[in-house]
């Protein structure tokens, strides 16, 4: 669905179609999978009087409408597209790119044989790209499980931390609150930097890495 498909729309219903509305809408036809932040950050480009206030207000009243459609990708914040042809996506758990492919009838014939009528269809695929794969392969990373692995003094991980070459990283699962400051303490008595975090099904699982030169 374009910009002036989405003004129609929201004519149609009765609403005001003002310039920082205009925006968010050029916005969602030219970047799909946006959060609400990611939206407000280029809507600025297109109309310097929008606030993050409006945005929300106008992803809600789309939303409202099935204008656009919000998915989680596995993160807290949602990520906003305009309702196009039915697709399915496929979210890095790595870099967070998001990829689209169609549909398969193999879900609606095994909905057909629990006599299951499918109204809507919303698949998310969480794994690796190939990017990040080819990546992974050439450079890498430490796991060290710190509920199976290191005691509450750590002595093991501050072996990790100081075995851990410049410009190489370390994936760490801290399995509670507890496990966590212990990562994030001892991390930064040895100058390891933290580069990104993810919640999973095991306990918060943290990179860090020790930049060249430190």
């Amino acid at each position: 669905m374009n910009a002036q498909q989405m003004v129609s729309l929201l004519r149609a219903a009765g609403n005001r179609v003002t310039q920082e509305r205009r925006a968010v809408l050029t916005v969602l036809e030219r970047n799909p999978h946006l959060q609400a932040a990611e939206i407000f950050e280029h809507a600025t480009e297109i109309c310097s009087t929008i606030n993050l206030s409006t945005v929300y207000r106008t992803l809600s009243l789309l939303h409202d409408l099935g204008v656009v459609e919000a998915a989680g990708f596995g993160e807290p914040h949602r990520h906003f597209e305009s309702h196009r042809a039915a697709h399915y996506h496929a979210v890095c758990q790595e870099c967070g790119a998001v990829l689209e492919f169609p549909p398969t009838s193999a879900l609606a014939k095994l909905a057909a044989t629990q006599g299951f009528d499918i109204a809507e269809e919303r698949v998310e695929l969480i794994g690796i790209c190939k990017a990040c794969r080819r990546k992974k392969e050439k450079n890498p990373i430490q796991q060290v499980a710190v509920a199976s692995r290191c005691s509450v003094q750590s002595d093991d991980l501050a072996d990790e931390f100081t075995k851990l070459r410049p410009g190489s990283s370390i994936e760490l699962v801290a399995a509670d609150d507890r496990e966590l400051e212990t990562l994030l303490t001892m991390a930064h008595k040895t100058g390891i930097r933290l580069t990104r975090v993810r919640a999973r099904n095991d306990g918060m699982h943290l990179w860090m890495q020790r930049r060249a030169g430190e």
